[in-house]
């Protein structure tokens, strides 16, 4: 994706997995919620996706970490560890949907 999406509440985003792109469809009359659009397979597809690149994130991260050498290493050190805590609490976050 190159940017955030814009929607309403008329609309429904759906996430390909393989692809990584949103495609926003048009809610039916009768208020469908995103629960009634979403496939429940494809929506446990894309959930363990993003589980997956977060949980790498939190390896690769907390790897660059350890990695890190030299006078000015402190800030940066702390930067990565940053991210891999965030790419944990993104990958509790999507566990739990």
């Amino acid at each position: 994706m190159t940017g955030p999406i814009a929607m309403n509440h008329a609309s429904v985003a759906i996430l390909a997995p393989d692809e990584m792109q949103v495609t926003v469809l048009p809610r039916r009359k009768g208020g469908m919620n995103m629960t009634q659009a979403l496939d429940r397979n494809a929506t446990i597809s894309i959930l363990n996706r993003i589980l997956e690149l977060e949980l790498a994130g939190v390896v690769r991260y907390t790897h660059y970490a350890l990695m890190v050498y030299g006078y000015s290493r402190i800030p940066i050190v702390g930067w990565l560890n940053t991210q891999a805590d965030e790419s944990l609490l993104h990958a509790r976050q999507a566990g739990e949907l």
